[in-house]
């Protein structure tokens, strides 16, 4: 009797099962059809003996051992197109995040708003190539006033030489007059022979000092003049290069701007397409955990299946086959259940994967054309946008600074020989400063001497006055030369003052209005070109890597794709075992004589506490048939308890496997 009780309590929970599964995840459809199957098997056929049914329920058993290893089987030989795909997934994301890396690190280098991006330094050097060429037009010009201001001095130098020249030739007639007048006796001439012959050598010394001041100071003048009209057309003609340097710069900071703008535009659509990239990379990373959710499931399925088999195999020979085939139908209809769930599962994941995987692809490609885009057209008008031109302004600025600095470079030429000449000057000075003193001293030696002779001595001491007068003079001209020398020095100074260094001031004035370090302070805009030429090739050359992962990416993408058709044929061989599972559970329906209405109002109660560990551990309860079942149907076994510790009754701590 407690035998039959327990057997009519598993029964019941059985038929919990069924009616569950009925609710859940089968149509209705699904039992009323095994119904009307079973309604029509029990009008139309007559009463079947014990050993009839057995030996039709034998193949049961055979049949779920069968589905069994081909379930099993199936599932081992997906196992390694899973990890392949596992594998061929991890590969793309690296590879996906190599050529975003690649491409962030390409543009950002060119591009971006860096001190260390290309671009930047372009317009660095461009301004600081505007602020040389100004530097140098500013210093040419002043410089150039300096220079008029040495050619009118030596101007001045060269005609003051003739009053030297006079002064000369006047003592040598006063020479010649004391001679002559010294000859009137022998007193007066043994007296004025050496002074005669003094002033004359004097007079000699200040016509060749005044020679010579006036050929350094015509050699000097002619080529400063030459020089200075060189310097003046060259000045001229940076006037008007001035505009075409200001268009240069202006074009470079207009191609520069795009380039920037481009720049940007391509990292903030590499951005979203690297986002999206990685999302679609997470939808197939969740999607491929089917292979241990579907491992699990199956896993379940096989040992439920597998107790089935058991309990219906030894009921057999016990001839309680009928009153197990409801419960065996129950837990194969849950397996049923669950197998078709994860055939579902399994579809979605071939979808979503093939979709995402897709879109990698189409981002992939997206992400390439916006990078070449970048440095390689002007998608307003068509027009190369390429780093030559920014070298062509530059360099073109670069021959109008050089043209500038070399016109500076011919200024401090005539500096140097203005400088030369003015020593040459100063020191003829010093002669005639020293042919001045000897002919004060004579002048005053004559005159002492011509007051020794009285009234004989009279012209004579006229004379001795006139080379006072001619060395007075002299003094005035060594005056008059000192002040021109130094009026021409203080130019020279000041041309030295303003461009010690061609490049010194304008790399001051640009530390102080363009704080930016694009290059070291002092690099010559020839060696920045250099640079920025480098700088492109690098560009194209990574580039072109780029572009040749990409098409490797996009070719492993494709390959990928097809690589998943594993997925639907594992779908198909599933729905194959799935209504051969579908046939054994129509076999066992046509063997059970249980009805399933009266429990059909639980069944949403149950649902709701449904979970697969919940399930596991009735499905073993039930089962094993344990002697430790109350014989109460409805009691809930007493280790089964809620999560707050309370006791419920049976029907309440069902947990379906």
């Amino acid at each position: 009797m407690k035998y039959d009780k327990i057997k009519d309590g598993t029964a019941r929970l059985f038929d919990y099962y069924r009616n569950w599964l009925t609710e859940n995840f089968f149509s209705l459809s699904f039992i009323k059809k095994w119904k009307e199957k079973r309604s029509a098997h029990t009008d139309e056929l007559p009463e079947v003996h014990t050993g009839e049914h057995a030996e039709t329920a034998s193949e049961i058993p055979v049949q779920l051992s069968a589905f069994i290893e081909s379930l099993d089987t199936l599932c081992k030989n997906a196992e390694p197109d899973f990890l392949q795909l596992g594998r061929k997934l991890q590969s793309i994301n690296l590879d996906t995040t190599a050529l975003t890396r690649q491409t962030f690190e390409t543009v950002s280098r060119i591009g971006g708003e860096s001190d260390e991006s290309v671009l930047v330094k372009v317009r660095w050097l461009a301004r600081k190539s505007l602020a040389d060429f100004k530097n140098c037009h500013i210093q040419v010009t002043d410089n150039l006033s300096h220079v008029n201001t040495v050619i009118v001095g030596l101007e001045d130098l060269y005609n003051v030489c003739s009053a030297l020249e006079k002064i000369g030739m006047s003592l040598r007639v006063v020479g010649l007059n004391i001679a002559v007048e010294s000859s009137r006796s022998a007193a007066s001439l043994n007296m004025f022979k050496v002074v005669f012959q003094q002033i004359y050598q004097l007079s000699e010394k200040t016509v060749r000092i005044a020679e010579s001041i006036r050929e350094d100071t015509k050699t000097t003048c002619a080529s400063q003049r030459i020089v200075h009209s060189k310097i003046y057309a060259g000045l001229n003609q940076l006037h008007r290069l001035a505009n075409d340097a200001q268009r240069a710069v202006q074009d470079s900071a207009r191609e520069i701007g795009q380039l920037m703008k481009l720049s940007l535009e391509t990292l903030e659509q590499a951005g979203i397409h690297t986002r999206e990239i990685s999302q679609q990379v997470g939808e197939i990373v969740a999607g491929i955990q089917i292979h241990d959710s579907m491992n699990q499931r199956v896993m379940h399925i096989i040992s439920a299946l597998s107790d089935v088999r058991h309990l219906f195999a030894e009921d057999i020979h016990e001839g309680r086959d009928t009153e197990t085939a409801g419960s065996a139908y129950s837990i194969v209809e849950i397996q049923y259940a669950q197998l078709r769930q994860t055939i579902s599962d399994i579809d979605e994941v071939h979808h979503k994967s093939t979709q995402a995987f897709g879109r990698i692809h189409s981002e992939v490609a997206r992400l390439i054309h916006s990078f070449s885009i970048f440095g390689s057209a002007n998608a307003e008008n068509g027009s190369p946008l390429e780093f030559s031109r920014l070298e062509s302004d530059l360099s073109h600025l670069q021959q109008i600074i050089d043209q500038g600095a070399g016109l500076a470079d011919q200024i401090q030429e005539m500096t140097a020989e203005t400088s030369e000449t003015a020593i040459r000057l100063a020191d003829h000075t010093k002669h005639v400063r020293e042919v001045s003193f000897e002919t004060h001293l004579v002048a005053l030696n004559a005159i002492v001497k011509a007051a020794h002779l009285g009234e004989d001595g009279k012209s004579l001491e006229v004379l001795a006055q006139e080379v006072k007068i001619l060395s007075d003079q002299s003094d005035t001209f060594v005056s008059d030369v000192a002040e021109i020398l130094d009026t021409i020095s203080d130019s020279v100074r000041k041309i030295r003052k303003i461009s010690p260094d061609p490049l010194e001031k304008a790399d001051k004035v640009q530390e102080q209005n363009f704080p930016e370090k694009g290059f070291e302070t002092g690099v010559s805009a020839d060696v920045g070109i250099q640079y920025i030429s480098h700088a492109y090739e690098q560009f194209r050359k990574e580039s072109l890597d780029a572009f040749q992962q990409a098409e490797a990416l996009k070719t492993e993408i494709s390959q990928t794709i097809s690589n998943l058709d594993f997925l639907p044929a594992l779908s198909g061989e599933l729905k194959r075992l799935l209504r051969e599972l579908e046939g054994i559970g129509q076999a066992l329906s046509l063997r059970t004589c249980q009805e399933t209405e009266e429990l059909l109002s639980d069944t949403d109660r149950i649902a709701e506490r449904y979970t697969m560990r919940q399930e596991r551990d009735i499905h073993k309860q039930i089962i094993a048939q344990t002697n430790n079942l109350d014989n109460n149907a409805d009691e809930a076994p007493q280790d089964e308890k809620k999560d707050n510790g309370e006791k419920e009754d049976f029907d309440n701590n069902v947990e379906l496997f």
